[in-house]
């Protein structure tokens, strides 16, 4: 599931001016910071399968 949602995150247009948060409707992060923080989080686990008994991100 994380695998899924960091790969969606990643790829997201990272120049977009702004995102609205679900829900209240809020302006967030703008610059798109999170995108390459998104990928560095993808790249990390994006090998893992369910039965491995790693899974630290630190």
């Amino acid at each position: 599931m994380f695998k899924d949602l960091f790969c969606y995150l990643k790829g997201v247009e990272k120049d977009q001016k702004y995102w609205l948060a679900l829900g209240n409707k809020q302006f967030v992060n703008k610059g798109g910071a999170f995108v390459a923080k998104a990928e560095k989080a993808y790249n990390k686990i994006k090998d893992l399968t369910e039965e491995s008994d790693s899974f630290y991100l630190g």
